[in-house]
């Protein structure tokens, strides 16, 4: 592997930020972190890096008990209206990814890189390119590449305003390891309380962070779902790449968390038919296995949240990860709206 260039964890990504902006990357790029280099990054061009880069980090032992999902880590950052960019984004947040997790592969994910990612991988499949560039909304379009990226190449995708608290190979208890191909957490949990209206379902999967192999037929839904929709919308507008609108109603039912959460759970029922209704997993205490599909409970994905039992001052001891809100396609989060 050919090193273009050394720093600091902090430098590499501080160059990446144009004059003006608070943090975007035009290109894709992976960077590689080796255990005694905790504060190093050795970053190359995305094309350059191959999978025995990773495995020369890791240990006869740690291959030989290798989760099935990837050690490879996903996030994108997209251009994002004004008001989301006012919010800025901590740098700080995706040096926790690199910091905690030696041997996993980084890649941030640009425009243009979504874009490289997209023909390389998605070449023979013109109409996943049409959808992508025909998504006006930001959100909308970061949701359906991470379900591009996640089913071509597997891996962790998280949202960039997230920062990571444990190490991803501790998310799947050992007894898992062996079988669990796909990790989807609980945000919301009604608990038999009252409905919310920014919610569709008495209990929700987030999908700022996603763990799965490669080629898991949930992902493979979702990116067919968005397409058959598009499709529908487009009607006679044959142009490619016309820029179609939603509402939010449709965002969050086609790519976003309802629709995530429609997808997972009819899934869950496939291997699971006696659980009749998704306020089955109401008060989830621990990591649960469904055939393939992780559940995890409420603090491992959505602690720090005023609602579904989720602690909220200080990280919960099977918190995983921390979502901080800031990269949000609505201008606040749903409990300090009005509407909600």
């Amino acid at each position: 592997m050919r090193a273009h260039m050394v720093r600091t964890a902090r430098e590499v990504l501080t160059s990446m930020a144009p004059k003006g902006h608070s943090f975007q990357t035009p290109r894709l790029l992976r960077f590689l972190v080796p255990a005694a280099l905790v504060f190093f990054v050795t970053a190359t061009l995305y094309f350059g890096v191959g999978s025995h880069a990773t495995a020369a980090l890791l240990s006869h032992a740690d291959i030989a008990h290798a989760p099935l999902v990837p050690r490879k880590i996903w996030q994108i950052l997209l251009p994002m209206p004004a008001s989301v960019e006012a919010k800025g984004i901590s740098l700080s947040d995706a040096e926790s990814w690199l910091n905690k997790n030696p041997g996993y592969t980084y890649t941030l994910l640009g425009a243009e890189g979504a874009e490289s990612f997209i023909n390389l991988h998605y070449s023979d499949e013109p109409e996943i390119l049409d959808t992508f560039n025909s998504l006006e909304n930001p959100a909308m379009r970061s949701d359906f590449l991470r379900y591009l990226i996640l089913l071509k190449e597997g891996g962790v995708y998280s949202d960039i305003d997230t920062e990571a608290i444990r190490p991803i190979e501790h998310w799947v208890p050992e007894k898992y390891r062996s079988r669990a191909k796909i990790l989807a957490g609980i945000e919301w949990d009604q608990q038999g309380g009252a409905p919310s209206s920014y919610f569709t379902y008495p209990l929700q999967l987030g999908q700022w962070t996603i763990a799965s192999s490669p080629g898991h037929p949930i992902l493979q839904e979702m990116v067919d779902s968005c397409v058959r929709l598009r499709r529908q919308k487009a009607g006679g507008n044959s142009i490619p790449g016309s820029p179609i609108h939603f509402t939010d109603s449709e965002i969050v039912n086609t790519t976003g968390p309802a629709a995530w959460t429609r997808t997972v759970w009819e899934a869950i029922q496939e291997v699971a038919p006696n659980m009749k209704s998704i306020e089955s997993l109401s008060g989830l205490q621990h990591p649960t296995l469904f055939g393939d599909i992780l559940v995890l409970p409420i603090n491992s994905f959505g602690s720090g949240q005023p609602h579904s039992g989720s602690w909220k001052y200080f990280p919960h001891p099977d918190t995983l990860i921390k979502h901080k809100f800031k990269g949000t396609w609505r201008t606040t989060p749903w409990w300090e709206s009005s509407s909600s």
